[in-house]
């Protein structure tokens, strides 16, 4: 019988530093901006904050910043050189600091007028290193454009909820939606839904108990890391019967201390009408995060429409619809 040892070290294999040379990098603007017509009712599905100076916080908004390599960490959003025009005419923007609305979100500018749907809005900007506290290399201008989708008007004709047996249990509920699409083309939607309870405990403090809604196939949502969290689900317009009906189930708790189930809810709806490019970057997005830390996913690349740079700028235009239980 024979034995063999074979000794072997790994010393210094694995320990070498390898310098890489990143000085061909160059910056690109980075420009991110998710917008749409706005409604009183958006509070309900947004974050909720304070707002102690009693500013005017727009809620469009373009953030800017610029690339930087995959190996840094960087959430630097500052002033630009940036124009926002729909034909000939100029956008007023205002630029907000990070504390503007106490939200702790970073700066950004705030579109100050009122949005048009069918309208094609153009966006520029160039780097502007000047007015920088923090400054980087400077970048090449960027631009983008898109055209705001025209609002699809929505209704309601029934819906129902189900209370869970046990207390706290997950209730469910549908909605029949029905919509007037524009004739000839295909669009794509995202849908949100709401519970809204009337509360009177107090006769002189009155609130809306707000429950969050799980709409059916809407478990992916995407992370835009500057907005916060957006729901992914996406619906065709060819999900829709030929008369425009569709039925859309939902989710939702009732462990809310206040609730009631024998009080009337409002269900409120929001229906967005997406432009190619939002859907796109909401796709392209899901894959994104969906791959996660697996070696072995393929590559995913998120959408950008950016000219000479990366970002989103994109459009939907909102419907809304409410309906109450009793």
């Amino acid at each position: 019988m024979f034995l063999v040892g074979i000794l072997s070290s790994c010393e210094d294999t694995f320990s070498n530093v390898v310098d890489v040379d990143r000085s061909h990098l160059t910056s690109k603007g980075v420009i991110f901006g998710l917008i749409s017509n706005s409604d009183p009712r958006d509070s309900i599905f947004q974050e909720q904050s304070s707002n102690p100076q009693n500013q005017k916080i727009p809620s469009n908004r373009i953030f800017i910043s610029h690339s930087s390599p995959s190996f840094k960490q960087q959430h630097d959003f500052y002033k630009a050189d940036i124009s926002l025009k729909s034909g000939e005419d100029k956008i007023q923007l205002q630029y907000f600091s990070k504390n503007a609305d106490q939200s702790g979100k970073e700066p950004f500018y705030g579109i100050m007028e009122a949005i048009k749907p069918g309208e094609i809005y153009r966006i520029s900007a160039r780097s502007d290193t000047a007015t920088q506290a923090h400054p980087h290399r400077p970048w090449a201008p960027v631009s983008a454009a898109d055209t705001m989708p025209m609002p699809v008007p929505i209704e309601i004709e029934g819906a129902e909820i189900h209370y869970g047996d046990l207390a706290g249990s997950e209730s469910e509920g549908y909605i029949d939606l029905v919509i007037r699409d524009e004739p000839y083309k295909r669009n794509m939607y995202q849908i949100e839904i709401a519970v809204v309870q009337s509360q009177h405990y107090i006769p002189q403090l009155p609130f809306d108990l707000i429950i969050p809604v799980t709409v059916e196939g809407d478990e992916d949502r995407v992370s835009t890391e500057v907005f916060g969290t957006y729901h992914h689900s996406l619906v065709h317009e060819a999900e829709f019967n030929r008369y425009g009906h569709k039925r859309i189930k939902f989710l939702f708790h009732t462990n809310h201390g206040f609730f009631n189930k024998e009080k009337p809810v409002t269900l409120i709806v929001r229906f967005s009408n997406l432009s190619h490019h939002y859907v796109e970057f909401l796709r392209s997005s899901r894959r994104y995060f969906a791959m996660g830390e697996n070696p072995f996913a393929e590559p995913a690349e998120i959408y950008s429409n950016i000219h000479n740079g990366y970002g989103i700028f994109a459009f939907s235009a909102r419907s809304y619809a409410e309906y109450t239980i009793r």
